[in-house]
């Protein structure tokens, strides 16, 4: 069993649970990736020249979804990209089966 520990972690895989962990440099555990509709495109007035898109051009939020995946992928921010089979939610901590029927306890500060 290995057991982790984080101050502050974000548990989602939406859109705006990726743009606040990356804004914030958080850690995340994507339960559920939440992939956008490929045809929904990203309002105007976003500004997503921190990420490496051209400001004020037109672009799909599954292309941001994926930039920003890929972004915490690499700065080691997401927790078990594909290894999660199930887990539980209790009150200081996240039970977590993996696909290789491993056992994780993560425990945080703030969820």
């Amino acid at each position: 069993m290995n057991e982790f520990s984080f101050d502050e972690l974000i548990l989602g895989g939406s859109l705006t649970a990726l743009l606040y962990a990356y804004k914030k440099n958080l850690p995340i555990l994507i339960d559920v990736a939440h992939v956008p509709f490929i045809l929904e495109e990203v309002p105007s007035h976003w500004d997503l020249s921190f990420i490496g898109f051209k400001k004020g051009g037109e672009h799909k939020k599954s292309q941001v979804w994926d930039r920003l995946s890929f972004l915490l992928a690499m700065a080691g921010l997401v927790l078990f990209p594909n290894n999660i089979q199930s887990f539980r939610l209790d009150e200081e901590c996240i039970n977590i089966i993996g696909l290789d029927n491993k056992k994780m306890i993560v425990k945080y500060n703030k969820l």
